[in-house]
């Protein structure tokens, strides 16, 4: 096992692949740094034993001896991935609430396992709002997912925006991706793709 902030960060990038708005990047091998459009904070990562002897997880928190840890991918004993955790990662994040509060973290967690578990439902029909901000993103396709009620904007196999119909939220996620390589800038992409 070489280092937890490798297999953090692909927990990360499955996140922000799914849609949720935040930066990673390795400090140390054990040390990771996030960012959202709140600020940064860092997370310490340590190994935790796996239900069998050959796996391991790795878990974070926001403090270096803290119990309360979140498990962010399972990896054998040899190294391998074996599996990522992203519905966890907002939970991982909200432990600097500065950086998103727990309620928000509830609602990321949501979508994401949503979006994991259930798919995605393309609909042709959407509110004016989510067409507007699927044009942004040309190629891109408007989906209903239905545990959340959200309208997630999807290029690729990319969540690159979301729109709430009940509160008129709009989250983009575009420019956290193409930060973290899960998308390449797009040249037809309004709205560009800036320093957060």
């Amino acid at each position: 096992m070489d280092e937890p902030a490798r297999y953090a960060l692909e927990a990360f990038r499955e996140a922000v692949r799914l849609g949720f708005p935040v930066y990673a990047k390795r400090l140390l091998k054990d040390v990771i740094l996030v960012e959202t459009g709140r600020g940064k904070g860092v997370i310490y990562l340590n190994l935790v034993e796996g239900e069998g002897e050959d796996d391991f997880y790795v878990a974070g928190s926001a403090e270096r001896h803290l119990v309360f840890n979140v498990r962010l991918a399972r990896v054998s004993a040899e190294g391998s991935l074996l599996e990522v955790y992203p519905e966890n990662v907002p939970g991982l994040v909200a432990q600097h609430v500065r950086l998103i509060s727990t309620f928000e973290a509830d609602v990321w967690h949501a979508r994401l396992r949503a979006v994991r578990r259930s798919g995605l439902s393309f609909t042709g029909e959407a509110p004016e709002e989510a067409r507007r901000l699927a044009e942004k993103f040309p190629g891109s396709r408007i989906a209903l997912v239905g545990e959340t009620g959200d309208y997630a904007i999807v290029l690729g196999d990319a969540v690159v925006a979301w729109y709430n119909p009940v509160t008129g939220h709009v989250d983009e996620v575009y420019p956290y991706q193409v930060r973290m390589g899960v998308l390449a800038p797009q040249a037809g992409q309004r709205g560009g793709a800036g320093r957060l």
